[in-house]
Formats: structure tokens, C-alpha cells, sequence
């Protein structure tokens, strides 16, 4: 079972929206997606704010439940630009950039972005 790393920042918002959105998507995964691990960092360490990029951690299994909790959080928050970003088994760097509203072409993208 292999551990997958996602970063996912939000595009093109100021930084108090992006700290709001950045929360309301690690509530969702914490919540829905308990075998996820989900952890705030911050761009720079010299900001007050909580971090406004989310580092998520899941395993191979968990492909499938993550894929969706991202696709339900972006047909809640349409108005967001969702990039991923993260290392294939390959060492390639690979991102992606989603925004709502979501249809079933989105879940498949996300799942297919998340596997190799």
C-alpha cells in the first residue's frame, strides 16, 4: 500500500479567502474522509494566518473517497479554483486545476489525477 502526498492551494483569491476555503475543505475531508490525513501550511512562516495550503495524505485505497469528498466540496464551493499538485511514482511533478460546478467527468479526473 503506497502513501500518496496531494498539495492543494486555491488560485486567483486573496489570501484571507483562500485561508477560508483551505479550512472549509480540511473540515470536509477530517469529517468524511476520516482515514485522511489533512494538514494546514502556510506559504510563509511569517504570516499570522493558519496556512492556506493543504497537504493531504492517503493511502492507495483511499483514491476512491478522496476523489469524491473533492468532488462534493467544489459542487458546494463552485465559485473555487482548486489546483492539486503532487509526485508520481515516476518522480514527475503533476497538477491539475478543477473549478466547479463539478459533473462526473470532474470525479474521474481527480481519480485518475490521484492514481499512476
Amino acid at each position: 500500500m503506497s502513501e500518496i502526498a496531494i498539495e492543494c492551494s486555491f488560485a486567483d483569491v486573496d489570501l484571507s479567502v483562500a485561508d477560508d476555503q483551505c479550512a472549509d475543505l480540511q473540515d470536509s475531508l477530517t469529517t468524511d474522509a476520516s482515514e485522511v490525513s489533512a494538514t494546514r501550511v502556510r506559504d510563509n512562516a511569517l504570516t499570522q494566518d493558519f496556512g492556506a495550503t493543504l497537504l493531504i495524505a492517503l493511502s492507495t485505497p483511499s483514491v476512491v473517497v478522496v476523489a469524491r469528498e473533492l468532488t462534493k466540496w467544489l459542487a458546494r464551493r463552485y465559485d473555487a479554483r482548486l489546483v492539486l499538485r503532487r509526485t508520481d511514482t515516476e518522480g514527475r511533478k503533476r497538477e491539475i486545476t478543477l473549478t466547479g460546478p463539478v459533473t462526473a467527468r470532474s470525479e474521474r479526473l481527480i481519480h485518475e489525477f490521484l492514481t499512476d
